[in-house]
């Protein structure tokens, strides 16, 4: 459903922006997040839409753990958001 509406609308620009946990180095945790970013690219890809029309950004800011708490307790920050502009 999702990708037959971008392809309803053939001006849209599909942004895509990968997240990761905050907690370890950032330099893996920012490879974790394009990797994501970089999967669904090549899905939306493989599906028929122009790569022409997805592009990958970065986080518009780093989002930051919960202060204290268990691990079930955190936010998913571990996704790929799907930006249509």
């Amino acid at each position: 459903v999702f990708l037959e509406q971008i392809v309803k609308r053939p001006d849209a620009e599909v942004v895509l922006v990968g997240y990761s946990q905050t907690q370890g180095p950032v330099n893996e945790n920012e490879q974790l997040s394009l990797m994501r970013a970089l999967l669904i690219r090549s899905r939306l890809l493989a599906a028929g839409l122009s790569s022409q029309r997805v592009r990958i950004a970065t986080p518009d800011k780093i989002q930051a753990d919960p202060p204290a708490g268990d691990e079930a307790h955190r936010p998913i920050q571990r996704r790929v958001e799907i930006r249509v502009r």
